[in-house]
């Protein structure tokens, strides 16, 4: 199993606004750490039973993680470095998770140290058709995170547009994995990246200054892409952090065959977020 992270906090870098929603709101965050009940609401949870469930436990009360985004696929397109897999197609899934307490949210040490305990732990786990991979990416907390919603409101998901798949714009270990390179994803972010403009229209932050973040990040001056944001004005009253995205494909030569290992990886990865999470 292939695993790896990323550090993604350039000007054009996918970024996050929590909480978000598209300008209909027909796509929008739900706080299942406050809600849990909403749960059925998200269509991928609806159709996966295991993201159903990862979403359940990271979400529990107590735990110190939270989701804010997700979204499942099937896939035919095998880039030439997936192909050590040998298989015909691959099914994909990515999380977004946030911290739960306000302060680690700001903190860009304490989610490079949770991307590096997952890896070393997942490093550990047998042999299987499967990857995981982070990105640590800038996430604008509003101050005012209360999510006024209503049971009638209809189905509701957790995606807003899409989380393109990680570029690996910023090298962070040289002593890790580097079978998987920047442009391994770039034909599925392509295409994520269109079906997301057929549907709504990205719009750019403007530019703010942040302080340096810490040796040997730099100084990203905005977030560049930001998916369902609704007001940009308003981020004059948030807080600039960080957030993890997490990604888990399964490989094989049937949609059943990787549809089961992308089941297995993703639960390796709860069982590592709940090590972590206890160490």
């Amino acid at each position: 199993m292939q695993v790896d992270y990323s550090v993604e906090l350039g000007r054009d870098d996918p970024a996050l606004e929590l909480p978000w929603s598209s300008e209909d709101v027909a796509l929008r965050y739900l706080d299942l750490k406050q809600h849990p009940e909403l749960l059925h609401q998200i269509p991928e949870a609806s159709a996966f039973p295991e993201l159903s469930a990862f979403l359940s436990r990271i979400n529990m009360s107590g735990f110190p993680l939270q989701t804010a985004k997700c979204d499942a696929w099937h896939s035919r397109e095998i880039l030439p470095e997936e192909e050590i897999y040998g298989a015909e197609c691959k099914f994909i899934s990515y999380v977004d998770l946030v911290f739960a307490d306000q302060a680690a949210r700001l903190s860009f040490e304490k989610h490079e140290e949770l991307a590096q305990a997952l890896c070393r732990l997942l490093k550990r786990a047998p042999d299987i058709a499967a990857s995981v991979e982070f990105a640590i990416r800038r996430c604008y907390y509003h101050h005012d995170s209360d999510i006024r919603h209503s049971p009638e409101s209809g189905r509701v998901s957790q995606r807003s547009g899409t989380t393109p798949l990680p570029k690996r714009s910023l090298p962070v270990d040289s002593s890790r994995d580097q079978s998987l390179q920047p442009a391994s994803r770039a034909d599925d972010q392509q295409r994520r990246e269109r079906e997301f403009r057929d549907n709504e229209t990205p719009r750019k932050l403007r530019d703010t200054e942040t302080p340096r973040l810490a040796e040997g990040i730099g100084h990203p001056d905005s977030a560049g892409e930001l998916y369902g944001i609704a007001h940009p004005e308003d981020l004059d009253d948030s807080q600039s952090g960080f957030y993890l995205t997490a990604y888990v494909t399964g490989f094989g030569n049937s949609g059943d065959e990787a549809s089961q290992r992308w089941a297995i990886t993703l639960t390796l990865l709860q069982h590592a977020l709940v090590q972590v999470a206890n160490s």
